[in-house]
């Protein structure tokens, strides 16, 4: 009886070895995982060749910009509206401006803040041009 005991519940001696070794284990194979991410780190990376030319590079960096914008015909509909719709707004503005019986709404107040912060770019602009770099 005592040895279907023993299987089924573990002596206070087993149950110790058990995780002794488990800790033994678990402690090499860290000691393996560290080992080896150190020796990534400090091996040497494989020099680039330099055989590319400049001509290379640019045309790398010409065909990645072309992959990158995209000129379907769906992005030049949209860029086409775009230019429509500021087209139109500049038109409107004109058109109240032009006329000026015609209560203008806030079309003044806008051109007035708009007129405002460009100027502000354009002296900000100004004064990092003048500061030495």
């Amino acid at each position: 009886m005592q040895i279907l005991y023993n299987l089924i519940v573990p002596s206070a001696r087993q149950s110790a070895a058990k995780p002794a070794a488990a800790i033994v284990n678990a402690t090499a194979r860290t000691r393996s995982v560290i080992e080896d991410l150190q020796a990534r780190l400090t091996a040497v990376p494989p020099v680039q060749s330099r055989d590319e030319s400049v001509d290379d590079l640019e045309q790398q960096l010409q065909a990645y910009f072309d992959r990158a914008t995209p000129t379907s015909p769906r992005s030049k509909i949209l860029d086409e509206l775009r230019s429509r719709v500021i087209d139109g707004v500049v038109d409107r503005i004109l058109a109240e401006w032009a006329n000026p019986e015609q209560p203008a709404g806030l079309g003044p107040e806008v051109m007035e803040r708009l007129i405002e912060r460009v100027l502000e770019e354009f002296g900000k602009a100004a004064e990092s041009s003048k500061s030495p770099a």
